[in-house]
């Protein structure tokens, strides 16, 4: 089993929806992901806690490759298609997609498509974007560039 670090934080929630129901969440430190949510009674957790094995509860686990894993990022300047982003943001994430971004988005790096509709980040016929992508923490290079 793969050892990583995290925290953990233990609410009691008491709404309409859930009536006293206690929450466990545990956080992946490295990706700063919710790895696990667990949710349980007040009376199954007053068990559990006093030490009762076999305590049934519900939970969410993130199966993601994310956990366990560093976001790695990297700017990157792409060309500027001149489309109304106010009028015709389809169009314009679409033609990113196809004629721009299959260059770009290797090895794992993804596009943070609201940067491309994101006036700040216009820089003349250029736009700034960033990339990122989950790596372990020792496989991190020194920033690669798109061509």
């Amino acid at each position: 089993m793969k050892k990583l670090r995290g925290d953990i934080t233990i609410n009691r929630h008491s709404t309409t929806r859930s009536m006293d129901t206690i929450h466990i969440v545990v956080r992946d430190n490295m990706s700063n992901c919710q790895a696990i949510d667990i949710v349980m009674s007040l009376e199954d957790f007053g068990k559990a806690i006093m030490g009762l094995t076999g305590v049934p509860c519900d939970f969410e686990f993130n199966d993601s490759d994310l956990i366990g894993k560093k976001k790695e990022i990297k700017y990157e300047l792409l060309p500027k298609i001149d489309v109304d982003i106010f009028v015709d943001r389809d169009s314009l994430l679409k033609q990113y997609k196809r004629e721009i971004l299959p260059e770009c988005e290797v090895d794992g790096w993804r596009v943070r498509e609201s940067d491309l509709f994101n006036h700040h980040n216009w820089r003349g016929n250029k736009v700034r974007v960033l990339f990122e992508r989950p790596v372990d923490e020792k496989d991190i290079k020194e920033e690669e560039q798109c061509q």
